[in-house]
């Protein structure tokens, strides 16, 4: 054995939603990562014992936030594995960010090998591969992110085509049992939407008509579609304002397909955001229709008059932001006629006589002071913990992936060189009869197949010296943003919903910012772990 230490080895796989639809190619089925695992094993000279297989399958590699693969973190904190080992880096994540912190900070801090085998990838030992894997996850990022572009093309034009792409269909409807992407009318929920229209047409307002279906006891339709499949649901199960007001806004209830009134940030951050009605996808006359057009074009126009009505109320910074951390409903505003604004749990406003959740009460104003001077503090906090563009500019370690790319590079234009001389002599040794027309056709066809894969291999390296010189630092699409944050006095909606994920608020007025980009705290921690090392007498253990 090379060692006597063991190695207590998780085997991770994964199997991604991108690699289902290929076919189900073999070289990337689940059964095949783990023969190709167990062969590895099999075949080192090393104390290598499985402590237990994690399977994700059907998950992206753009998330880390994955069943079996927090399991496999969760044995590696409590000290039951050691040593981690996956078909190839592509398998523990897509995200070059995640997965570069994964392999150069989490599992060497937690004294853990990590092991790609079709990669060459051994943290173990001290190789080029090991090297050049942060440009391999920044291609399997890159890959993700093209994939992610190729599929929102493909159902936009399904959507264009007016297919019904959603996984469960409107409230309302129902999927056709013959064409899944088609919607049939559901009789018994069709006739709540007729009622909602209805109450709507005689004056009711969101408020009251959601009041009324609570107070009834009618399913809001999430409970709805879980009684359908013969589930237990977990809503609460009242009915609120803002469904109804979606509802009676939905076209899909005249028979035009309606979709893509929501989109994600980006292909990493689930998010959503709600886009204008002008950039929604509608195609006419699809479908059986429940509301006849005079009554919804009655009952929009009733209802954009009320809206402007209300359109002087003051729009708040803050607002869609903040959410109860109790009944995880949005925390409403409330402003006073002397200009005053405090905020309250929506559920419990609403709902306070059914006793549910608790008020949350706080000043507006103070709360957003508070949470725009802690976001400020962080963006400093985050300029200089992450040095932005200097960071990789300035070390070593980029340095010396550019010298080895550079000298990968020259090597292969030599050897082209070479092939294109040794060429050149065949030809003069066939001229000279030294060799036969057949031989010099056979060197010829070689050195010319050489040739082709020099050309190959040289393209590829100059597209990874191309990602090295262009390439932006760690978390470069939140750099312009925070900068122009800095910049300005009191951020506007948009930059803060780059930054700012959620805003929680628990019954004991305490405050909880979820950032869409890597938490400040962290970066610290590093900071002040680099500065103990540097200026303490800290040895790494390894």
């Amino acid at each position: 054995m090379k060692g006597s230490k063991i190695y207590n080895v998780g085997i991770y796989i994964r199997l991604s939603r991108e690699d289902e639809d290929k076919k189900k190619m073999e070289s990337e089925s689940i059964s095949n990562q783990r023969n190709i695992i167990l062969d590895y094993i099999n075949n080192q000279d090393e104390n290598f014992k499985i402590y237990d297989e994690y399977v994700d399958d059907g998950v992206s590699g753009t998330t880390f936030d994955r069943p079996d693969f927090n399991r496999l973190i969760k044995d590696i904190e409590s000290g039951n594995v050691n040593c981690v080992i996956t078909k190839d880096y592509s398998r523990l994540g897509r995200d070059y960010i995640k997965a570069g912190e994964y392999m150069e900070k989490y599992f060497p801090e937690h004294n853990v090998r990590y092991i790609a085998i079709l990669d060459d990838i051994d943290t173990y030992l001290d190789n080029v591969s090991n090297d050049i894997a942060p440009f391999k996850a920044v291609f399997n990022d890159q890959y993700a992110k093209d994939t992610s572009k190729k599929v929102k093309r493909t159902l936009r034009n399904r959507k264009e085509q007016g297919l019904f792409l959603g996984w469960k269909a409107v409230y309302g409807y129902k999927l056709d049992e013959n064409d899944r992407y088609k919607l049939v009318v559901d009789e018994e929920a069709a006739k709540v939407v007729k009622r909602i229209f209805k109450m709507a047409y005689d004056g009711m307002g969101c408020k009251v008509i959601a009041d009324t279906l609570s107070k009834e006891g009618v399913p809001i339709p999430s409970v709805y579609a879980d009684l359908n499949r013969g589930r237990k649901s977990s809503a609460y199960g009242l009915w609120n304002s803002r469904t109804i007001d979606e509802m009676l806004n939905n076209e899909t209830y005249i028979g035009n397909m309606t979709q893509g009134r929501r989109k994600r940030i980006n292909y990493k951050i689930k998010k959503e955001i709600r886009i204008p009605k002008e950039s929604w996808i509608i195609v006419e006359n699809t479908h059986e229709p429940i509301i006849d057009k005079e009554m919804f074009d009655v009952v929009q126009k009733s209802y954009k008059k009320n809206k402007n009505q209300q359109s002087n109320t003051k729009n708040h910074l803050l607002k869609g932001f903040m959410f109860c951390e109790e009944c995880g409903h949005a925390i409403s505003i409330s402003t006073k006629k002397d200009g005053r604004a405090y905020i309250n749990c929506s559920y419990y406003q609403k709902y306070s006589k059914f006793k549910v959740c608790t008020p949350h009460t706080m000043n507006y104003f103070l709360l957003e002071e508070m949470v725009l001077k802690e976001v400020r503090d962080m963006c400093k906090k985050y300029v200089k913990s992450t040095n932005f563009e200097t960071i990789l500019k300035n070390s070593s370690k980029r340095n010396k992936l550019r010298e080895n790319l550079l000298g990968q590079i020259n090597a292969c234009k030599l050897e082209k060189e070479k092939l294109s001389n040794r060429k050149k002599q065949i030809y003069f040794d066939k001229t000279d009869e030294v060799i036969t027309l057949e031989e010099y056709r056979d060197f010829s066809n070689q050195i010319v197949n050489d040739i082709i894969k020099q050309d190959e291999i040289l393209s590829e390296l100059e597209k990874q010296l191309g990602i090295l010189e262009n390439k932006i630092t760690p978390n470069d699409e939140y750099q312009e943003i925070i900068k122009e944050y800095l910049k300005m006095r009191k951020p506007n909606k948009r930059l803060l919903s780059y930054i700012i994920d959620k805003i929680i608020i628990n019954q004991n007025k305490e405050i909880t910012i979820k950032y869409n980009i890597k938490n400040p705290q962290d970066l610290l921690n590093e900071i002040s772990a680099k500065k103990i090392a540097k200026n303490g007498n800290v040895i790494d253990g390894n």
